[in-house]
């Protein structure tokens, strides 16, 4: 008897939209961060000012995060295409996984791509 757990497979179409919608969403936040025009939000620069003294006891934001930002704040720098680049591959790789999610529980590739486009367009990602 097989294993269904560990013989999951997805569709060729269902990998195609997975891919072409997570590299859609990850296009589409790297367009905005460079040819938008919006400047730097206020609680970027105090999350920037938080690398600069990291501590673990911030309660306004996770601790995890800040130690993050700072690591990428050392390897890329503090432009402001270099503070939200994390966020942009994060918000790919999550669009990504709820179409991954969305197949493994049953959905075909209709619910795989209502799936994927609602997260990808919703206003905390956008």
């Amino acid at each position: 008897m097989e294993d269904k757990c560990n013989s999951f497979r997805l569709s060729r179409s269902t990998q195609i939209t997975l891919y072409i919608v997570s590299v859609f969403t990850l296009l589409l936040h790297l367009y905005t961060n460079l040819f938008a025009g919006y400047g730097i939000f206020r609680d970027e620069l105090y999350y920037l000012a938080c690398t600069g003294r990291l501590s673990a006891g911030y309660v306004d934001q996770p601790p995890l995060s800040i130690y993050i930002l700072a690591i990428s704040k050392w390897i890329f720098g503090e432009s402001l295409f270099a503070v939200r680049l994390l966020p942009a591959v994060t918000a790919a790789v999550t669009v990504y996984l709820a179409g991954l999610i969305t197949a493994r529980i049953g959905g075909k590739l209709i619910a795989v791509l209502i799936a994927v486009i609602t997260l990808a367009f919703s206003p905390i990602f956008v």
